[in-house]
């Protein structure tokens, strides 16, 4: 028991020194924001508030503020005001936390699959910066009105040894999708291998016959040819591997 508990005191402080705590800013209203930094006290191995300002301060003096802290943490202001703080923390890569209200405009990203695609977790990405993974749910992003580039990915990087290089072994897709000033949007995506997978299956069901009767030679050199054929489409698509739709919900 012992050992587990020193083993639990070192492997705590390892993912601290490796995670610490990111540097926060608070903006907030007229309302005593004592509750919600009485919540955040609870998470200080996540997050460390360094600073609070009122929004009365103005826009353009906590932009500048902003910019000196790892995230961002909008209380219960205005709209109008955490709208734009939102939109330029977006456009500065810093992230950004803000209880969503009734009235605001929702992103929502949906993997549209068929019942036999596995679920696979998939990154998503506004102009550049992570905001969620999804897998089993849709993922519902609260955004302001505006331009917003959409990635979507599989896969990531992995290393090469020492070298500090890494092979790239993600596919994804990104679509430019506005957001108006009224009503949800949706983002549907589904991947450009459903004709492929029917091929697949075809082939897999071949082989496994094969198993138990001689199939002709063409069998062979056709299976080898369309493996070929799929992966040099893989690597020419890997980039646009994903149809994304976008639309309004209803």
């Amino acid at each position: 028991l012992v050992l587990v508990i020193l083993w639990v005191i070192f492997m705590r402080w390892v993912y601290n020194t490796i995670y610490p705590p990111k540097s926060v800013i608070l903006v907030y209203d007229v309302h005593n924001p004592e509750k919600l930094l009485k919540n955040i006290a609870s998470r200080r191995d996540k997050y460390d508030i360094e600073e609070a300002v009122p929004v009365s301060r103005g826009i353009d003096y906590i932009e500048d503020r902003i910019l000196n802290h790892e995230a961002c943490i909008v209380g219960d202001i205005p709209s109008h005001e955490r709208n734009l703080l939102v939109k330029y923390c977006f456009e500065k890569g810093v992230r950004c936390y803000c209880s969503p209200k009734i009235s605001d405009i929702m992103l929502t990203v949906r993997h549209n699959r068929h019942w036999y695609e596995p679920k696979l977790p998939h990154a998503v990405f506004i102009n550049g910066l992570y905001v969620g993974m999804m897998k089993d749910h849709d993922l519902r992003i609260e955004i302001p009105a505006g331009s917003y580039s959409l990635k979507v990915q599989f896969g990531g990087l992995i290393p090469l040894g020492k070298s500090g290089k890494s092979l790239d072994l993600s596919v994804s897709s990104t679509a430019q999708v506005e957001v108006p000033q009224e009503g949800d949007v949706l983002c549907e995506f589904h991947d450009r291998e459903r004709l492929w997978n029917i091929l697949f299956d075809i082939d897999l069901v071949l082989w496994v016959v094969s198993w138990f009767v001689t199939l002709p030679p063409l069998y062979k050199i056709l299976s080898d040819a369309f493996f070929v054929i799929w992966l040099v489409r893989l690597v020419v698509i890997r980039k646009k591997y994903y149809r994304i739709n976008v639309g309004i919900m209803q």
